[in-house]
């Protein structure tokens, strides 16, 4: 609770501040804005941020944005401890990623903030007041919206195959589609713009990551296990990984398909499916 609430805090700084316009959240905090419930645990807040920001500006606008007056929330952030750094790692997008220090009474709080740089968003942002933990201001910032999110984790699936280590996609490909409703010509658009966007072909078969020879590597089932481990996570049966590989295909295989061959798919999907 003490992590989320150090996001929080930041977030209302950010929606604050003149830099609003300029930064859109992404990433598990929006999952329990979209869901209304803690869905996985996170300490780090995802951004998508402009092009041309490199590491010296980045640091300097985040430097501006904890030093913004505003009601006494009890954080004290520590301006010197930042420092930032390019991201690639198994990341198919470069990123900047800032970490520094907070300090609430006694408590020191670690921040992460990975900034994206420059991709497609597809549908448009929406205005999203996460939280608001101990009745405080909460300031609103731009977000993804589900679209942008399932696309985004999909090209990541497409790109690294095998290869494949974030479990925690596969999680939230598998949560969004139980619990919300979706349009398949939005989809197939936001797929179709965030591959093109990342110069990434759309596949003309099941990608390696949705193939059932992935879903029962032993590898990826104890990466599984141990993911399952870290929270109440979908719920207390906690299925195997082939079952949540398999939904996920069943999902967006349609959507892939309908993008590659350049058609809308003129279906929806309710709460739960199937496309209809």
């Amino acid at each position: 609770m003490l992590e989320l609430y150090a996001i929080e805090r930041l977030l209302h700084r950010l929606g604050r501040s003149r830099h609003r316009d300029h930064f859109v959240l992404k990433g598990a905090l929006l999952l329990r804005h979209w869901l209304g419930v803690d869905t996985r645990p996170t300490r780090d807040i995802d951004l998508l941020g402009p092009t041309h920001v490199d590491s010296g500006q980045l640091r300097d606008l985040l430097g501006e944005l904890i030093a913004l007056d505003v009601e006494d929330d009890g954080i004290t952030f520590e301006r010197d401890s930042i420092v930032v750094a390019p991201i690639r790692r198994d990341s198919p997008v470069l990123g900047l990623r800032a970490r520094f220090d907070a300090r609430l009474g006694r408590s020191v709080l670690r921040y992460q903030v990975d900034v994206g740089l420059g991709d497609a968003v597809f549908p448009p942002t929406e205005e999203v007041t996460p939280g608001g933990l101990l009745g405080l201001p909460m300031a609103s910032v731009r977000a993804y919206t589900p679209y942008t999110t399932i696309a985004e984790k999909l090209e990541a699936i497409v790109v690294l195959g095998e290869a494949n280590s974030r479990i925690k996609d596969y999680y939230d490909l598998a949560l969004l589609p139980r619990t919300l409703e979706f349009d398949g010509e939005v989809l197939v658009e936001s797929v179709r713009r965030t591959f093109a966007r990342r110069s990434t072909p759309i596949p003309a078969t099941t990608p390696d990551g949705l193939l059932d020879a992935f879903a029962h590597s032993p590898i990826n089932a104890n990466r599984w296990r141990a993911f399952m481990e870290k929270g109440r996570l979908l719920e207390s049966s906690k299925p195997p990984f082939e079952i949540i590989v398999a939904e996920v295909r069943h999902f967006l295989m349609p959507a892939i398909e309908a993008a590659r061959a350049g058609q809308p798919l003129k279906a929806r999907w309710p709460p739960g499916g199937p496309w209809q």
